[in-house]
């Protein structure tokens, strides 16, 4: 009897020491096959993060790539139709009409020849002086502002004897621009930049805003005053011996050569 009790609890003891059973999903798991399609997993996470990553660069690559493109072809067609703008056997319509394309595409007009001996009509008179006979056409042309968002930059420019007449110059630069000779007659000049501007001989009758624009170092050559402007600006004297109406540039106040005061 003692002997029964004996190996039944020694039966007991041993059943306490043995491992618990492992349950089916226990087992799959701690099995080699599942540790290799875990490592798979992990593998294939790893390789899509690795593709898309270049998928990304490869995308961004070409982006740019066709970014440079654009901008090539955008240059290309600028200068094509900058060309068309100075060309003289254009179009008036059409060269105010890729001009003013040219500014709300953000190109630059700074130093541009539109002026008479370029794009226009040139005679020669009876006394053998060359004069214009067919002033460059921009009636009507659109350069402000407010139309396209940006300034229009025609500074320094060649506008000698161009036809602005009602033409909306608000807001554009014309600072340094040789505009001798120049229509401007119902042209909206609000806020235009005429700094250091030519105006020999320029015809402002009509025009409007001049009130507000910036006349500051504007000049004129004595004999030839602009007409129609109530506003002050420098008056050169003319020195045939060494002056040149067509090339020079504020020339007396630069050389500070003699002056007198214009109305």
């Amino acid at each position: 009897m003692m002997r029964a009790k004996r190996r039944r609890s020694q039966h007991i003891v041993r059943g306490r020491n043995l491992p618990p059973k492992q349950t089916k999903l226990e087992k799959i798991k701690n099995s080699f096959l599942f540790f290799i399609v875990e490592m798979l997993v992990i593998f294939s996470a790893i390789a899509g993060l690795f593709f898309t990553a270049m998928q990304a660069y490869e995308s961004k690559a070409i982006n740019l790539a066709t970014l440079r493109e654009i901008r090539e072809a955008r240059s290309e067609r600028a200068v094509i139709m900058y060309n068309t703008a100075v060309d003289p056997r254009t179009a008036p319509a059409a060269r105010i009409k890729t001009l003013q394309f040219l500014v709300s595409a953000g190109e630059t007009l700074f130093g541009i020849d539109l002026s008479c001996s370029k794009i226009g009509v040139m005679e020669e008179n009876e006394l053998g002086i060359t004069e214009c006979v067919g002033r460059p056409n921009l009636i009507g042309i659109d350069f402000s502002e407010t139309t396209h968002g940006i300034q229009a930059n025609l500074g320094v420019a060649k506008l000698i004897d161009v036809d602005f007449r009602r033409a909306n110059l608000s807001g554009v630069r014309l600072s340094g621009a040789k505009l001798s000779g120049a229509q401007f007659t119902g042209a909206d000049l609000r806020n235009a930049d005429l700094r250091g501007a030519d105006l020999s001989g320029a015809n402002f009758t009509g025009a409007r805003n001049t009130e507000y624009a910036d006349f500051t170092g504007a000049w004129a050559w004595h004999d030839m005053p602009p007409v129609g402007l109530d506003v002050k600006i420098t008056s050169c004297v003319f020195d045939s011996s060494g002056d040149n109406r067509l090339q020079s540039s504020n020339i007396c106040r630069v050389l500070e050569l003699k002056t007198v005061e214009s109305k």
